[in-house]
C-alpha cells in the first residue's frame, strides 16, 4: 500500500525528467556541457536524483552568461525545479 508522502514527493524518475529538462535548456541556449557553469548545475541535480531532498544553490555562472545563477531542487510535486539566471535581463529555465 502507498504512503501518504508518496503523492508529495517526486519520484526518482520525475526528478530526473526534470533535470534532463533544464540541463537540454542550457544546451539549447549553447551552454556546453564542459561550461564550469553547466557542470555545477549537472553536480547539483545529480546530487538531488539521488536523494530527492529539497536543495536551493545561489552561484556563479561563467562565460557566456556572466550571470549569477540560482538553482531551485524542490522535494514536493506541486513544484517545478528551476534555474534562474540573474543578470542584466533575467532568463528563467523551468522543467
Amino acid at each position: 500500500m502507498p504512503k501518504q508522502s508518496d503523492h508529495l514527493y517526486k519520484t526518482k524518475a520525475e526528478r530526473v525528467q526534470e533535470a534532463v529538462m533544464i540541463l537540454s535548456k542550457l544546451k539549447q541556449i549553447r551552454v556546453g556541457v564542459t561550461n564550469p557553469g553547466y557542470v555545477e548545475v549537472k553536480k547539483y541535480m545529480d546530487e538531488w536524483i539521488k536523494d530527492g531532498e529539497y536543495k536551493s544553490y545561489l552561484f556563479d555562472f561563467p562565460f557566456p552568461l556572466e550571470r549569477k545563477a540560482e538553482l531551485i531542487l524542490p522535494k514536493k510535486k506541486m513544484v517545478p525545479a528551476s534555474l534562474r539566471l540573474i543578470g542584466t535581463g533575467e532568463n528563467e529555465i523551468d522543467e
